[in-house]
C-alpha cells in the first residue's frame, strides 16, 4: 500500500516523514502501552489507507473484541458520512485498483477474528453510487494499560494542500460540482460554471471521500477520535 506526505502521531503530536512511519509508530506504541494506568486490554492495530488515493490513510487502535459495526461507525464518522451502505470484503491481494472479492464479512464479526494474520486483506466500500474503497491491514496486537471504548486514530496523514484551481497561488478551501478547488478569495463569486453561490460550495475537508457523492463533511467528527483528544471540561453549575 503506497504512502505518500508526512504523518502525524497523535501519541507524541510529532511529524515524521513517510520512511519513518513503522519505525515512528512501533516506539510510540511502545510507549503509550508503558504510560498507562493498570488495567489489561488487547488492542489491534490497524492501518487504513483509502483506494481512490492512498495520501489519504491512518492507523488505528480499536478493542480486539470490538466488531466490524464498531469500525464501520468510526470510519463513517471520520471519513464518510451516514447515509450510504457499506460492507467489508475479504479480497485476494491488496493492489492499485478494486480487486477481486473473495467473501462479504458479517458486520458482528469481532477485530480478532477478522483480522488474525498479517496476510489478511479486507477492504471496506462506502457508496454502492459513487464507490469508496479502504484497504485495512493488520499491524500487530498490543496488550495496553489504557481501556478504550471506541477506535482511535494514532496516528494520520497530515492534511493535503490542494492549491486553487483559479489563481494557482492559494490553498483551496470550497470545492464545486465541475471538481474545481477555490480559494477563499477566488470562491467568493461562487462558480459560473456550475451555477453555485459561495453557500453553496462544498469545504475541503480531509478525507478521500471529499467531492465524492454530494460529501461535505458536515456528518464527520474527527477530533473525537484522535488519541490525544481531551473532551472539553464540564462547566461547574
Amino acid at each position: 500500500m503506497q504512502q505518500t506526505q508526512n504523518g502525524i502521531c497523535f501519541v507524541c503530536n510529532a511529524q515524521f516523514p513517510i520512511a519513518e512511519c513503522k519505525k515512528h509508530m512501533n516506539e510510540c506504541v511502545n510507549n503509550m502501552i508503558a504510560e498507562t494506568d493498570n488495567s489489561n486490554q488487547s488492542l489491534t492495530i490497524l492501518h487504513l489507507v483509502a483506494e481512490v488515493d492512498p495520501k489519504y490513510w491512518l492507523y488505528v487502535i480499536v478493542r480486539s473484541d470490538a466488531t466490524l459495526k464498531d469500525l464501520n461507525k468510526f470510519l463513517r464518522e471520520y471519513w464518510m458520512e451516514d447515509d450510504h451502505l457499506s460492507c467489508f470484503e475479504y479480497i485476494s491481494a491488496i493492489t492499485t485498483i478494486p480487486t477481486m472479492t473473495l467473501k462479504e464479512i458479517p458486520m458482528k464479526s469481532t477485530i480478532k477474528t477478522v483480522f488474525c494474520d498479517t496476510s489478511v486483506n479486507v477492504q471496506y466500500i462506502f457508496d454502492y453510487g459513487a464507490w469508496t474503497y479502504v484497504y485495512i491491514k493488520l499491524v500487530g496486537i498490543a496488550v495496553s494499560k489504557k481501556e478504550i471504548s471506541h477506535p482511535m486514530v494514532i496516528a494520520k496523514n497530515v492534511p493535503l494542500y490542494h492549491e486553487c484551481t483559479e489563481c494557482k497561488k492559494a490553498p483551496g478551501v470550497a470545492l464545486c460540482s465541475c471538481d474545481k478547488c477555490m480559494c477563499e478569495g477566488c470562491s467568493v463569486n461562487g462558480c459560473a460554471e456550475c451555477q453555485l453561490e459561495q453557500d453553496e460550495l462544498s469545504p475541503v475537508f480531509d478525507s478521500p471521500r471529499m467531492g465524492r457523492g454530494g460529501f461535505d463533511g458536515s456528518d464527520c467528527n474527527q477530533e473525537i477520535y484522535n488519541y490525544n483528544y481531551v473532551p472539553p471540561k464540564k462547566k461547574s453549575k
